[in-house]
C-alpha cells in the first residue's frame, strides 16, 4: 500500500496530536543518556581485560610488544590469503 502524505492525511489530526496515553515512552534526553552510558560501559569491560591480561607476564611482554609495533599485514592482504 503506497500513502501520500500531501493528499491522505489523518482526518482527525489534533486527535492524533493528542492521544497522549498511546504514545511512545522514548525520549531523546533517554536515548543519548543510554548510548553515553554503553560507551561508558565498553570502555570499563575494554581496561577489565587489560588489567586480566597484564596478570601473566608473558601476555604484558606480547601485548606491549604489539603496541609498540609500527608494521604488519595489510587487512585486504590478510583478507585473500585466509580467502574471506
Amino acid at each position: 500500500m503506497e500513502v501520500d502524505p500531501v493528499k491522505q492525511r489523518s482526518g482527525k489530526s489534533g486527535s492524533v496530536a493528542l492521544d497522549l496515553h498511546r504514545r511512545t515512552g522514548a525520549f531523546p534526553a533517554r536515548i543519548t543518556k543510554i548510548s553515553a552510558e554503553t560507551r561508558v560501559w565498553h570502555e570499563l569491560q575494554s581496561e577489565k581485560e587489560t588489567a586480566y591480561l597484564f596478570k601473566s607476564e608473558a601476555m604484558r611482554e606480547r601485548l606491549l610488544t604489539a603496541r609498540q609495533r609500527t608494521e604488519g599485514i595489510d587487512l585486504e592482504e590478510t583478507r585473500k590469503e585466509l580467502d574471506i
